[in-house]
């Protein structure tokens, strides 16, 4: 690099990576929205203490496996916690395994 005469700024780029998400899971017991809840604050508040120029959300934002419905509300919950907390947020996303499953009923309560 070139001798630094102290003219030049000093920048730097964060980028905040979030991974494994795993939205929607177990939606029928009560851990599993209590767990996207928990999801939604950690993201509110990596993105407001960290500052992140960028958010790469790396796969398995949902677990569509579990998703009986329509998958976007989960996304749009992510989407809103990014957004509401740092409107002007850089983001990028690509997907994992568990965002492209086929639905797979739950188990059902008190045998076969």
């Amino acid at each position: 690099p070139p001798p630094d005469d102290g003219t030049r700024r000093r920048s730097t780029f964060k980028i905040l990576q979030l991974a494994d998400l795993h939205f929607g899971e177990n939606a029928w017991d009560d851990w599993g929205p209590e767990q996207d809840r928990k999801s939604v604050g950690a993201i509110r508040s990596y993105l407001t203490s960290e500052g992140p120029d960028l958010v790469v959300l790396s796969g398995d934002q949902i677990t569509a496996g579990n998703v009986d419905d329509n998958a976007t509300a989960y996304y749009r919950a992510i989407f809103d916690a990014m957004v509401g907390s740092r409107p002007d947020v850089r983001w990028a996303s690509t997907f994992g395994n568990h965002d492209d499953e086929p639905y797979d009923p739950p188990p059902r309560r008190g045998g076969a």
